[in-house]
Order: C-alpha cells, then sequence, then structure tokens
C-alpha cells in the first residue's frame, strides 16, 4: 500500500524478442518511448477506492484513477478478484491467480477462472484460465541497463464471456522479466 507502479508504452524497430528456455538473451535495446503517456498505478487500500465496496474480500487496490482492480495476497499467492475499465467490470466468484511464489525457472500454474461481467450492453458471466509459467532465464538488455539473472514470467489469460447479445472470447498474453 503506497507503492506506485508507472508504466510507460513503448515501441520498437524489431521483433520483440520473447524466446524461452536457460541462458537467454533478451534484447530490448532498440525500443523507443510510444506516443501514449505514462500510466501511474497507485496501489492502495480498496475502502479509499469508489469501486471497493464491490469487492469486500480485497485486501489491496491498484487504480490509474479510471481503471481499478482489486486484489486479495496470501502467503504464496496473489489473486485478483475484479476490475473495471472503461467498457467492462469483472467479478471473479473463482478469483484469478495472477501471481505465485516461490516461482523457478519452469514452473506452471494453471488456475480456472469464473465470475460475472457488466457492460453498457447488458451482463453476464465468464469462464476461463489464467496460466503463470516461467519459461525462460537469462539477460536483459535495455536502453541504458543490462540485468543479469533475470527469470522470464509468462502470463496467458483465457476468458470466455457469454452475455445477452452472444459470446466472446479474450485472450491475453503478457510476458515481464524479473532480475
Amino acid at each position: 500500500i503506497g507503492d506506485i507502479d508507472n508504466r510507460q508504452a513503448m515501441d520498437t524497430v524489431n521483433a520483440i524478442p520473447n524466446n524461452s528456455g536457460p541462458g537467454q538473451f533478451w534484447d530490448f535495446t532498440t525500443l523507443i518511448t510510444g506516443t501514449a503517456s505514462p500510466v501511474a498505478n497507485t496501489y492502495t487500500t480498496p475502502s479509499s477506492v469508489p469501486e471497493g465496496t464491490a469487492h469486500p474480500t480485497s485486501t489491496i487496490a491498484r487504480t490509474d484513477g479510471t481503471s481499478p482492480a482489486f486484489f486479495k495476497t496470501g502467503t504464496s499467492t496473489f489473486e485478483m478478484m475484479g476490475m473495471t475499465t472503461f467498457s467492462v467490470e469483472l467479478n471473479f466468484t473463482n478469483t484469478a491467480v495472477v501471481g505465485k511464489w516461490p516461482l523457478a525457472f519452469n514452473d506452471v500454474n494453471n488456475d480456472p477462472v469464473s465470475g460475472t461481467l457488466a457492460t453498457a450492453f447488458g451482463g453476464g458471466s465468464f469462464t476461463g484460465n489464467v496460466v503463470i509459467t516461467a519459461p525462460g532465464t537469462g539477460t536483459l538488455a535495455v536502453p541504458g541497463r543490462t540485468f543479469t539473472n533475470v527469470l522470464q514470467v509468462v502470463t496467458y489469460m483465457n476468458i470466455n464471456a457469454t452475455l445477452v447479445l452472444g459470446t466472446g472470447t479474450l485472450n491475453a498474453i503478457t510476458y515481464q522479466y524479473y532480475d
């Protein structure tokens, strides 16, 4: 609580290296600042965010001022309870494990998720999976700095939604690198 996570969109002139395996070299030195403004995510108490009352079992909230997400921390997991964006609100009845520790090379955590969603076009339900893997180790180079002993963590999210107007699928892949 009280931490700030600053994120900046980046563009690349080359393909982004996302190779996996031991002893990798991920070269992001050609990245340039993207055109989107930086986003500052603040971690705070759920009760300090207007939508916090909808997530009474959450222990921490992340907000950029417009799109809050709510989490529950445990001794070995970080679980998403719900989130709101400009167009959809997700409430997990079976929470999404988005962080698990300890995490080591070749670890895999497959977590089924489900819940309800609300949009301007009506409500519905969703099911899916969040899979966290640690498929790579190596060195990460970014403009002006190199990190060694890096663990690559890849998160796959697959959400299948059923709404009044039909069905839809969301697939997202996130690559993160930890030193």
